[in-house]
C-alpha cells in the first residue's frame, strides 16, 4: 500500500494554499496519494473567513496593529486558547475525516492549522507525525511548537532562527518554499516574450500585489508610466477585482500595459522570464517564484510582519532593493535598469532560488513518514 498524505492549508487564494498544491502535485507525480483540504472553508465555513477577512482588514486598515501583533509572545500565548476554541467548532468535523483518511503523515502549510492539528492528534491519541512547511523567509512565533515532528523552511536563517527559539535541530531542514514545477523548466526572455506576444525593445517591468493583489499597484503603475516613457508594465492583478476594473478603466487602453487577472503558475514562470524587474510586496512565494527566475525585485510598500522578513533576507543577499514611498519609486527603478549592478542582481537572486523544492520537501515528508511507521 502506498504512502498518504493529508495537507493542510488555510484561507484561499494565499501563499499557503499555492505551497500545499505544489507539494501535492509532486506528491502525486510519485505516484503517492495526497489529499488537500483548505481547513478554513471545508471545516469553519463562518469562522475560518472570519479570521482572514479580520487578517485582511488588519492589512489594508491597520497595519501598524499588525506590525504590533506579528510575532509577539502574549499575543502567540492567547493565540494557543484561540486554537483551541477554534478546532472545537469543527473537531468532530474534522475527526470523522482523519478517521476516513487515515493519513500517514500530515503536512500542514500554516502555522494555525497545524497548531490545531496537533492538539487533535494529542486528544486523540493518534500517531500520525506532522511536519510544517514555513512559507516565509522567517519563521514567527506562532510556528514554535516543539511537538510538532518536522519543519521544512526557505532558507538557513530561517532554519537558524528556529533553532535558536527551543527546535531541536534534528528537526529542522532546509528545503526551500515549494512552488509551481513549471518554475524548474528553463525559460529565457525572448522565449517568454514571443509567447507574450512582446517586443524585446525597451525594458519590461513587472508589478504585483501577490495572491489578492494588494498594494497601491494603479499608483505604482501610473508613476512608472510617466517616468519611464519606453518601458511596458504588466500588472499581476490577482484575486483583486476591483483592482483589475479600476486599472481597465484608467489603463485599459494604454499600448504599454498588459492587465492580467488571477494568474496560473506557469502564465506567472512566463511573466517573470519576461520582464526585468519584478515591482511590488514581497510574500513568501512571489519571492520564492522570482528568486528562481533570476527576477530582481524592488520592494515596494511590503505588508508588515512575514513581508518585511522576507524583504529583508532579499535585501541582505543583494536581490532586491526597496522603494519605501511612491516618490522614491522611479527613481529606485530607473537606477537600477541603468545601473552595471543589474546582471549582479540577477546572480544574486537566481543563486537564492530553489526550483525543486517541492521534490526536496516531498522527499523529507517521505522520510518523516517511514521513520515514524518503523517506530
Amino acid at each position: 500500500m502506498g504512502m498518504k498524505l493529508l495537507i493542510v492549508h488555510g484561507y484561499e487564494p494565499s501563499g499557503h494554499a499555492s505551497v500545499a498544491r505544489a507539494v501535492e502535485t509532486a506528491a502525486r507525480a510519485k505516484g503517492l496519494e495526497a489529499v488537500r483540504v483548505n481547513i478554513s472553508s471545508d471545516y469553519h465555513a463562518t469562522l475560518g473567513p472570519l479570521v482572514a477577512k479580520c487578517y485582511m482588514w488588519l492589512i489594508r486598515r491597520a497595519p501598524w496593529l499588525w506590525d504590533f501583533v506579528y510575532d509577539h509572545p502574549v499575543v502567540a500565548s492567547l493565540a494557543g486558547r484561540w486554537q483551541g476554541l477554534y478546532l472545537r467548532f469543527g473537531s468532530r468535523r474534522l475527526e470523522r475525516r482523519l478517521r476516513d483518511i487515515r493519513p500517514d503523515v500530515v503536512v500542514c502549510t500554516s502555522a494555525p492549522p497545524m497548531a490545531a492539528l496537533l492538539l487533535l492528534r494529542a486528544r486523540l491519541g493518534l500517531r500520525w507525525p506532522v511536519a510544517a512547511i514555513v512559507t516565509d523567509y522567517r519563521a514567527h512565533r506562532y510556528w514554535l511548537k516543539p511537538e510538532a515532528d518536522l519543519y521544512l523552511v526557505a532558507s538557513e536563517e530561517a532554519a537558524e532562527g528556529l533553532r535558536v527559539r527551543g527546535i531541536p535541530a534534528h528537526k529542522v531542514k532546509d528545503t526551500g518554499i515549494p512552488i509551481d514545477a513549471a518554475f524548474a523548466q528553463p525559460l529565457d526572455r525572448a522565449q517568454a516574450c514571443r509567447r507574450l506576444g512582446m517586443s524585446l525593445e525597451g525594458p519590461i517591468l513587472l508589478l504585483s500585489g501577490g495572491s489578492r493583489g494588494l498594494g497601491r499597484i494603479r499608483e505604482a503603475a501610473e508613476s512608472l508610466l510617466a517616468r519611464l516613457p519606453k518601458s511596458k508594465i504588466l500588472v499581476a492583478c490577482g484575486a483583486n477585482e476591483d483592482l483589475l476594473r479600476e486599472l481597465e478603466a484608467r489603463l485599459g487602453e494604454n499600448p504599454r500595459v498588459r492587465l492580467f487577472p488571477v494568474v496560473e503558475p506557469a502564465h506567472m514562470h512566463e511573466l517573470m522570464a519576461a520582464a526585468d524587474i519584478l515591482i511590488g510586496k514581497a510574500g513568501g512565494v512571489t519571492v520564492a517564484e522570482s528568486l528562481c527566475a533570476g527576477l530582481p525585485i524592488v520592494i515596494f510598500e511590503p505588508n508588515p510582519g512575514q513581508e518585511a522578513g522576507n524583504a529583508g533576507y532579499l535585501l541582505a543577499h543583494g536581490a532586491a532593493l526597496r522603494a519605501k514611498k511612491l516618490k522614491e519609486l522611479g527613481d529606485v527603478v530607473e537606477g537600477l535598469l541603468t545601473a552595471e549592478s543589474m546582471p549582479t542582481m540577477r546572480k544574486a537572486a537566481k543563486a537564492l532560488g530553489k526550483p525543486d523544492a517541492a521534490r526536496g520537501a516531498l522527499a523529507a515528508i517521505q522520510t518523516l513518514a517511514v521513520d515514524a511507521a518503523a517506530q
